[in-house]
């Protein structure tokens, strides 16, 4: 079956977005789409079920909405007719990338009217419709894998939560009551609160410098000009790498004081904002103002990644700067941990830790499956990979 030379006006109608008024919250059932995706939420959709959105300004992509959504005046939401599967689509605007349609000498735009002259080969519908679920079998298996990371990542949270900072334990044997934990944990907690400095504690517990914790390595300054995107040399991160957890840029430059990430390292961003990631990404030179705090011997990683939380909040909402906030060594040098038994803290690590290697695990797996979906994405729009060979490719590879 032929794959007809044809127009997007000719198969969809890109609708503009509306106007929205407090919509920039979680609470309702329906997501709200700009042209940065998805921007809060909605009682009252706009737009069916599984449809492309279209940004109409600013940042020029496409996002898939399995639910009914609005879509705010920033962006379209595309119509398809009967010979147009929507996913199919979706996949298709991706490998046209709408940001080379931008016009406007300002802020980038999207026209419908330039959108809707460029020129495409459609495939027949049944052939659309098998090209999309091989490409969408891929992203589903990223997003689970996304959510399960997610997941696991709030688990571990909210047991150092539990124990290190609201004493849950503590509280629960000073009551009398049951801690709700294995006998061989419950024992490690003491059974009495007790004043401090910084409010309650629990007794024999203390507040140790972070040093006692953990030591901390800096970035380099490794020279701009040298920054390649043609994956010569070895990945760089820099503070805009870390929340997506991929460098953009490589460098063949061996600085002296160049100092590796590697998966399970956690990363520090010293300017705008301040997060702790967990890196899970290839192994990586750190580019200045990025530091990576490095835990002692019999300390798990996660109690040092989730026990930044606090000090590095307290920076980021006290910092006071003109442009952008900074951190600074001095303000690491100060940061505090709260000091339990040694066994306590193993077990902590028992639990946790396994966690931790499970979200690294996955996370390379995501790495993995979106390489695949950008390699198949391209071949299978414009047809140069036969659909039998793809799903024998996927088939082979367990997915």
């Amino acid at each position: 079956m032929s794959w007809e030379l044809t127009t997007w006006q000719s198969v969809c109608a890109l609708k503009y977005g509306k106007a929205l008024k407090n919509y920039k919250h979680f609470d309702d059932a329906y997501p709200v789409f700009g042209s940065g995706g998805i921007v809060g939420s909605t009682k009252n959709p706009i737009a069916p079920s599984e449809r492309v959105i279209v940004s109409r300004k600013g940042t020029l992509t496409a996002y898939w909405s399995p639910a009914p959504s609005h879509v705010i005046d920033t962006a379209f939401w595309l119509e398809p007719n009967a010979n147009l599967d929507s996913k199919w689509s979706y996949y298709a605007i991706k490998n046209l990338d709408v940001s080379t349609l931008a016009s406007g000498s300002g802020v980038p735009s999207l026209s419908r009217d330039d959108f809707y002259r460029e020129e495409f080969r459609l495939p027949p519908l049944q052939h659309q419709k098998a090209i999309a679920h091989i490409l969408g079998t891929l992203d589903d298996k990223i997003e689970l894998n996304q959510k399960m990371n997610q997941t696991v990542e709030d688990i571990a949270k909210a047991i150092f939560k539990s124990w290190f900072v609201d004493f849950d334990p503590v509280r629960a044997k000073a009551e009398g009551r049951p801690t709700g934990l294995p006998p061989e944990i419950s024992d490690l907690f003491p059974a009495e609160l007790v004043d401090s400095e910084i409010g309650e504690i629990p007794k024999g517990w203390r507040q140790e410098s972070i040093y006692q914790f953990c030591s901390v390595e800096y970035g380099a300054p490794f020279k701009s000009k040298l920054f390649n995107e043609d994956g010569q040399g070895i990945p760089l991160v820099r503070i805009r790498d870390l929340r997506k957890g991929k460098s953009g840029v490589f460098t063949e430059e061996i600085h002296p004081k160049g100092t590796l990430i590697k998966a399970g390292d956690l990363v520090v961003g010293m300017d705008g904002e301040f997060r702790c990631y967990l890196w899970r990404g290839t192994d990586s030179w750190m580019n200045q103002r990025v530091c990576k705090f490095v835990p002692k011997e019999n300390v798990p990683s996660t109690f040092i990644w989730f026990a930044l939380e606090r000090p590095l909040h307290f920076i980021e909402s006290t910092e006071v700067a003109t442009t952008v906030i900074h951190l600074g060594k001095g303000d690491i040098d100060d940061f505090q941990f709260m000091r339990s038994s040694q066994e306590l803290l193993d077990q902590f690590s028992k639990v946790t830790s396994p966690l931790l290697e499970r979200m690294v695990i996955a996370s390379k797996e995501i790495e993995i499956l979106a390489e695949l979906r950008d390699t198949l994405l391209p071949k299978l729009i414009s047809g140069e990979l036969r659909i039998p060979d793809a799903e024998k490719f996927l088939e082979e590879a367990g997915l």
